[in-house]
């Protein structure tokens, strides 16, 4: 799968998710904020010229402000 449409898919899931958060917040309260990361990300080290560590991380969060 292409980069270009795996971002697209990702974008695409948070938006569903701010916008179900949203509508949940909403229900019982005058005003709601949702706040939403994804990161994605690969980490080499070396050591005397050789690769030493590969690290590959994905991290996200949502928050809601009612």
């Amino acid at each position: 799968m292409k980069v270009v449409t795996q971002v697209a898919e990702q974008r695409k899931a948070l938006e569903q998710a701010v916008s179900q958060a949203l509508e949940l917040a909403r229900a019982g309260s005058d005003a709601a904020e949702v706040a939403v990361t994804k990161s994605t990300g690969i980490s080499v080290s070396t050591r005397f010229g050789e690769v030493e560590n590969v690290e590959f991380n994905s991290d996200g969060a949502l928050g809601i402000t009612v």
